[in-house]
């Protein structure tokens, strides 16, 4: 009777193995198993998307994803904070040269997670929207993406008038009109 038990021991480790290998955690892993003259190297990676990013996108600091601002004012600004991203975009509808572009770009959420891009244009009556769009890709390729937009609307400048119930109005000091 042959001695096969020797020649053949390393087919249950690999039969183990494999099961390891089915079952084995989503997190980036190398188990070895070593039988004196076979090796073998089971390499495992991740096979579920990372976590979205977070972003956060702000006018002149305020929570509303819409805010009204009157032409020509002076210091409106873009805020931003962005985590868990690996790439981002940014986009501008109707476009603005200074808020358009991937990495490269002067804004640039990655390399900078946190910033302010200022001034916004307010010389142009309208509605803007500014849009941010992040990915977050791990080791394997797999990704989640997320976006956030706000809204600038820039309302004309009204000349200031009084109404009256039709009577006079008579001041001896000035009369203030609030912007």
């Amino acid at each position: 009777m042959k001695n096969i038990s020797k020649k053949y021991f390393f087919i249950p480790l690999i039969i183990i193995g494999l099961i390891l290998g089915l079952t084995w955690p989503v997190y980036s892993q190398t188990v070895g198993v070593n039988v004196s003259f076979i090796t073998i190297d089971f390499r495992f990676v991740p096979n579920t998307p990372p976590p979205k990013p977070i972003i956060r996108l702000k006018i002149n600091g305020s929570d509303l994803t819409e805010v009204p601002v009157n032409q020509n004012k002076t210091g409106v600004s873009l805020n931003w904070e962005v985590y868990n991203a690996t790439s981002c975009t940014a986009t501008s509808n109707p476009s603005k040269s200074y808020w358009s572009g991937g990495p490269n770009s002067v804004v640039n959420p990655v390399t900078s997670p946190t910033g302010t891009y200022q001034p916004l244009d307010t010389q142009t009556v309208g509605s803007f929207e500014y849009i941010l769009t992040c990915t977050n890709t791990n080791s394997a390729g797999l990704s989640s993406s997320d976006q956030y937009t706000v809204k600038l609307t820039v309302r004309p400048l009204l000349k200031p008038y009084i109404q009256t119930t039709g009577g006079d109005v008579h001041t001896n000091e000035s009369i203030s009109i609030p912007e």
